[in-house]
């Protein structure tokens, strides 16, 4: 299991948060590691003409309170795992992130704040800014009538000539087995690729054949870069899908028709040049799926929030 030293949790009071912390108290019980269930408050001081120090002070020590309730209700049984209790004020996906960088956490666990609007989706604007943004892997875990997963996709994209993309795909891996380990899930890898102008190259004059020569290839060539990447897994148990198409059409897809519990995936493009934005296929995945998502970010990838 890929040990986890600090885990930090979220308890927004999103619907299915005693869930979400349930599993994350199942984690860190598993790695000894200690866990830190923080919240963000309004930030009172922009009102200065209703609201004093002192009515920000209660607003923070009502809600600490209400947090070791909370804590005290879901963790009575826990043994050996260390629980601290955090409030700030503010923007809560900033504040949340701030605590990441002031305290080291190597893991974010919520539960979704479902987005509201024309089109309701799982993740609210919160989860998928924390995604964006959060420099540790983030875990929005979605309330489920049974405590195991019972099947976790890994999606993938092997590039041996970008190191950046080369140790994403191995964290992805890495937690993926793990936790399929530890839920005794069935896991399936999964790798989508496309010819490049493929429908151009169809319209074009190339001689009859040669658009599928050149598919085969490709294919022949991804089969061979999946090879390498998982063969540090190679006694792990799992469903290779090499499939063709548009990634996020594919990751959608098989997550839907084999009922995954868990997608763990990267949420930045390529290059991991620090701070970069999510990546297309990443944002095509958020808004597609409804199970829960571990949302992984490359070696390099530096955080537009400041401490």
């Amino acid at each position: 299991m890929r040990r986890f030293k600090d885990i930090l949790f979220v308890a927004d009071e999103s619907p299915g948060q005693a869930q979400a912390f349930a599993r994350a108290l199942r984690l860190a019980e598993e790695n000894q590691s200690g866990i830190t269930v923080m919240d963000v408050v309004d930030d009172l001081s922009d009102m200065p003409q209703y609201y004093s120090a002192a009515d920000q002070e209660k607003l923070i020590e009502q809600r600490r309170k209400s947090l070791s309730q909370f804590i005290g209700k879901a963790a009575g049984a826990t043994q050996g795992v260390s629980i601290g209790i955090e409030v700030r004020e503010g923007r809560p996906f900033i504040e949340v992130i701030r605590t990441v960088l002031k305290n080291n956490h190597d893991l974010v666990i919520k539960a979704p704040n479902s987005g509201m609007g024309r089109i309701q989706r799982l993740f609210g604007s919160m989860d998928i800014r924390l995604m964006r943004k959060c420099p540790c892997p983030v875990w929005i875990v979605k309330p489920s009538d049974h405590k195991h997963f019972a099947r976790i996709l890994a999606a993938v994209d092997p590039d041996p000539n970008n190191p950046y993309a080369d140790s994403l795909n191995r964290l992805i891996l890495e937690l993926a087995t793990s936790l399929a380990e530890l839920e005794n899930s069935k896991l399936d890898v999964v790798h989508a690729w496309e010819v490049y102008g493929e429908v151009a190259l169809r319209g074009g004059q190339l001689p009859k054949g040669a658009v599928a020569r050149i598919q085969e290839e490709m294919r022949e060539a991804h089969e061979k870069e999946m090879k390498e990447l998982l063969a540090p897994f190679s006694s792990i148990d799992k469903t290779v899908h090499l499939a063709n198409g548009d990634a996020g059409d594919e990751i959608i897809d098989l997550a839907i028709k084999n009922n995954v519990d868990l997608v763990v995936m990267g949420t930045v493009g390529r290059s991991g040049i620090p701070g970069l934005i999510i990546g297309n296929t990443a944002e095509k995945v958020i808004h597609g799926i409804d199970c829960s998502l571990l949302a992984v970010k490359p070696a390099g990838f530096v955080t537009p929030v400041d401490k």
